[in-house]
């Protein structure tokens, strides 16, 4: 197998290994453009506020922003519609006055995000700076289940999943540019396959840990806060895009094994003999007194150079015809 075989070879893993690559770079892009549409639809969790009634929304916090889009005309939080938290902050909007321009830049006509927070590298989302919660409403609502689930979200899953993104989509970029050793030898695929099997493996664990984390979280919110009408669901598309880069980069880690013990970057050589010893060309359509291809001797011929002269060598065809043949080991 040559170059272009080994290239062909390599080709399929790349390819999922670079797949996986852009399922990353959409999941860190999350919620960090609040004009465009797509991205906003991906969050890992939605709070909906819509119908949550007036003891929410009273005795509330002013807000440390200078967004003026999060604040009401006292300067105070405001209760938006929804809450969506991304990998690195969240954003907030609601259904109402969506303007024909804003549809135009990809907003939704179902909703509009009015803001989004400043992204940080160990975000957790906070419930009560980002409503403006009171203490006597956390005290009375938030229950021991939530806020254990709080506490251990906000110190150790939150403080894991943005370095563990970091590090996998740092593994998967590194994995692509090595795979191009991998084209020209099988120690480059072994290579490769190393990386791609470190990047298969923090997938996995990030995507494990962040659905984890959510699910406990919703669930808890879900549980502490149904009285209020504030309910919380899970983004789909997010979930979906890590599960499918680990599965896809676990695929990818097993074509690039493949690739370093099966595809070979050296060209098959094979060696034809052009003749071999004892074996001999006749060049006069096997006349007698001419050898023949198998080495052996018939008609006149032996006679002439074997049993009448008493001659033991082979000829060559190097003579002419019966009678004035060319006999070059004739004893003198």
């Amino acid at each position: 197998m040559g170059k272009a075989g080994r290239i062909f070879c390599i080709a399929v893993p790349l390819a999922l290994t670079l797949i996986s690559l852009v399922f990353l770079v959409l999941i860190g892009l999350a919620q960090t453009n609040k004009d465009s549409n797509y991205l906003s639809n991906l969050y890992y969790v939605r709070a909906n506020l819509s119908a949550a009634p007036a003891s929410v929304t009273e005795n509330r916090k002013a807000l440390n922003t200078t967004d003026p889009a999060a604040k009401d005309s006292d300067g105070n939080i405001k209760i938006e519609d929804f809450y969506t938290i991304g990998l690195w902050n969240y954003c907030a909007g609601n259904g109402k006055n969506v303007s024909t321009s804003s549809a135009s830049l990809g907003q939704s006509s179902a909703q509009k995000v009015n803001y989004c927070t400043s992204r940080q590298t160990k975000f957790a989302f906070d419930p009560e700076a980002a409503w403006g919660l009171d203490k006597d409403f956390t005290t009375k609502h938030f229950s021991d289940k939530l806020n254990s689930a709080l506490d251990k979200y906000e110190s150790t899953f939150s403080k894991i999943i943005g370095p563990f993104y970091i590090l996998t989509v740092t593994s998967a970029g590194v994995t692509a540019l090595i795979s191009i050793a991998a084209i020209f030898s099988r120690l480059g695929s072994l290579a490769t396959t190393i990386a791609a099997s470190l990047t298969s493996l923090l997938s996995f664990v990030f995507a494990a840990v962040a659905t984890a984390a959510y699910a406990v979280l919703a669930g808890a919110f879900n549980a502490a806060l149904k009285d209020q009408k504030i309910h919380f669901s899970l983004g789909p598309s997010m979930f979906i895009y890590m599960w499918l880069t680990f599965a896809v980069s676990f695929v990818a880690m097993l074509f690039w094994a493949l690739s370093s013990c099966c595809c070979s970057g050296k060209s098959s050589r094979t060696h034809k003999s052009k003749g071999h010893k004892g074996e001999y060309q006749n060049l006069h359509g096997g006349e007698a007194g001419y050898p023949m291809q198998t080495g052996g001797w018939s008609g006149q011929g032996a006679q002439a150079y074997g049993v009448g002269h008493g001659h033991h060598q082979p000829q060559g065809s190097f003579g002419g015809p019966a009678g004035g043949a060319y006999e070059p080991y004739r004893h003198q």
